[in-house]
């Protein structure tokens, strides 16, 4: 067996532990095993539609009394990738129901889609316009009694890049960027960005490609943060970011940057730091494969005794193809969160959580346009705050078909 791919793996997630790598957002985002897949032309257009049933040992992530229920998830969707010439059009869209048996208020309906358009003009000039929104369940966050915390990220971008030489590219760019979610206290409170960016990017031979950009944005909160003192910020972010082919089978992604988050009405609620990602997909044999990823995380999180939190997560997930309609995949990801940023006059409350996610899915594909999983999970959480803990297991079944 071949030792070098495992030891550019592990040196890759090495070196960003240490630079503590994460997001270029302020926002937490669902981490994505997925990179960058092209389009195929044999295909543009499918459509899915599939059920799930599941139960769940504690839906409310409660550190006592934990409430057991079983959820019924119905999902559609469609997606659309082709392209003309320089020019490629990739549009998405999937809606997913929950219902609950008992707890039937915590009943919602899921919209995510994604409208782009990677342009090209000449042999100059390239770019992208495009508008998305992403909606998950935070399992990991402060639950309320309400229920889990439910997030929506909408993002509408306009990106152009101009061709310098066969290396280099210039690169601008405008962003809009929102968040909601359903948490009533405010503690991570909803938001919108604008703003714009500056960079340049370099790309090998190989197609692998290092970029530096610069973003400059200003922000405002909503609901119960915008009634405080807290007010508009002003956001900026140094980001590095890039992608390397080491060999045919192991792809890597990753990107590096520092946020400073200013508040010109309460200070006090100022917060810099480290945050980023680092993905790899590593193909060990024809039956074999492992996704990896460091996520370090930097995020507002609002009250007396905090304005934000600070941490990582790092995940490892090996899938095996058992047989020719078989497959086995295992998850397993650890975290930390420390909450930092008291307020002037108040004591810190020095809270500090472990997160870990394990889960174990058997995927059977019968047809070729059928595929049946079944599951099992469990979420955890460890605080030295009282009442912040919890544990949860989830068994669900699902069945998806592809036409």
């Amino acid at each position: 067996m071949q030792t070098q791919p495992i030891k550019t793996l592990v040196y890759a997630l090495l070196l960003a532990g240490l630079a503590t790598a994460g997001t270029s957002q302020a926002q937490i985002t669902p981490w994505s095993d997925a990179l960058s897949v092209p389009p195929d032309p044999a295909q543009p257009l499918r459509w899915h539609a599939g059920g799930q049933w599941q139960h769940d040992d504690n839906v409310l992530r409660s550190s006592q009394g934990a409430v057991a229920d079983h959820i019924w998830v119905a999902n559609a969707g469609v997606r659309f990738d082709q392209t003309y010439s320089l020019q490629r059009v990739e549009l998405s869209a999937d809606l997913d129901a929950y219902r609950y048996d008992r707890s039937s208020g915590l009943n919602f309906n899921a919209l995510n889609y994604l409208a782009a358009w990677h342009w090209g003009w000449g042999p100059l000039w390239s770019g992208r316009l495009g508008s998305e929104r992403r909606q998950w369940v935070d399992r990991l966050g402060d639950a309320t009694g309400q229920g889990l915390i439910r997030r929506i990220e909408t993002t509408q971008l306009a990106q152009a890049q101009y061709r310098l030489n066969p290396s280099w590219r210039a690169l601008v760019g405008v962003y809009d960027r929102r968040q909601d979610n359903t948490d009533p206290r405010g503690q991570e409170p909803d938001s919108t960005v604008r703003g714009g960016e500056l960079g340049l990017r370099y790309v090998l031979p190989s197609d692998s490609s290092v970029a530096y950009r610069l973003r400059q944005g200003r922000g405002s909160y909503a609901g119960a943060a915008a009634q405080s003192a807290s007010g508009d910020f002003t956001e900026r972010e140094h980001v590095f970011d890039g992608s390397w082919v080491a060999t045919g089978a192991l792809r890597m992604q990753g990107q590096l940057g520092h946020l400073a988050r200013e508040h010109a009405q309460e200070p006090g609620r100022d917060y810099s730091g480290w945050l980023g990602r680092l993905g790899a997909q590593w193909q060990v044999s024809g039956k074999t494969s492992v996704n990896a990823g460091l996520l370090r995380e930097l995020a507002t999180y609002q009250t007396l005794d905090a304005s934000y939190y600070e941490g990582y997560r790092l995940y490892v997930a090996p899938q095996w193809q058992a047989g020719a309609k078989t497959w086995l995949r295992l998850r397993l990801e650890q975290g930390e969160r420390q909450y930092k940023g008291a307020l002037p006059g108040t004591l810190a409350s020095g809270r500090q959580d472990r997160l870990s996610i394990s889960s174990l899915e058997l995927q059977w594909q019968p047809l070729r346009t059928l595929n049946l999983i079944a599951s099992v999970q469990r979420d955890q959480r460890r605080s030295n705050i009282a009442g912040a803990d919890f544990s949860a297991r989830i068994l669900a079944l699902s069945a998806q078909i592809n036409f």
